[in-house]
């Protein structure tokens, strides 16, 4: 006797088969959508982190700038008083004039040593650089800053009182200090009326060195 075949058919309606295939249309869109949206997310993320190194070198870039601009002007309302004071008195001889002579000379070295550090920071990161943390006598900074407004606080006609406490030690960068320390005597001469009069003090305060 022979084997017999056996054969099951299903007959399916038109509108299942049709839901079917669309249903798997509408999951494989789901996945291809899901799909493009992560590849996007991930994509985005890691031009975010290729970009932030950039972004920063940016910022840190504009923020020398505006520093080192604003240590320039010291210098340069130094030079620019000198030669007022001198204009305005002709008749004073060479030796007269000397004193003036030797303090527009020392506003030009402050200058050049600004733009020397300039140079020497644009050939590194900027951020790499830390400040000195070394011992330094803040009360000789702050008369050297004051030796330097001498001749603003003349060109103003604002006198210009001390009232320095001797030896203050402090950790720090002397060069940094006396920008920042000539910066503020040249505002308060610059914002002072004309016959007016500032003082500098420099104190201590328990542990802490208090310049105003």
């Amino acid at each position: 006797l022979g084997q017999t075949e056996a054969a099951r058919i299903s007959l399916l309606p038109a509108r299942y088969l049709r839901a079917s295939v669309l249903q798997t249309v509408l999951y494989l869109l789901a996945a291809f959508l899901l799909t493009m949206l992560t590849c996007y997310f991930i994509s985005r993320y890691i031009s975010r982190l290729a970009v932030r190194p950039v972004e920063q070198a940016m910022n840190r870039e504009k923020q020398f700038v505006a520093d080192i601009s604003h240590d320039l002007k010291t210098p340069l309302a130094i030079i620019q008083a000198c030669n007022h004071i001198l204009a305005e008195n002709p008749e004073k001889t060479a030796a007269e004039s000397q004193a003036w002579l030797d303090r527009s000379d020392a506003a030009i070295s402050n200058m050049k040593s600004l733009i020397d550090g300039m140079l020497t920071l644009s050939a590194m990161d900027a951020a790499q650089r830390l400040p000195k943390q070394e011992k330094i006598n803040l009360s000789g900074i702050v008369k050297k800053a004051m030796l330097q407004m001498e001749v603003m606080a003349y060109d103003h006609s604002v006198v210009m009182e001390s009232d320095v406490q001797e030896n203050v030690i402090v950790t720090g960068d002397a060069e940094a200090l006396l920008r920042v320390i000539s910066g503020l005597i040249e505002n308060a001469l610059k914002y002072e009326s004309q016959n007016g009069r500032i003082l500098v003090k420099l104190s201590t305060h328990g542990k802490k060195a208090v310049f105003s």
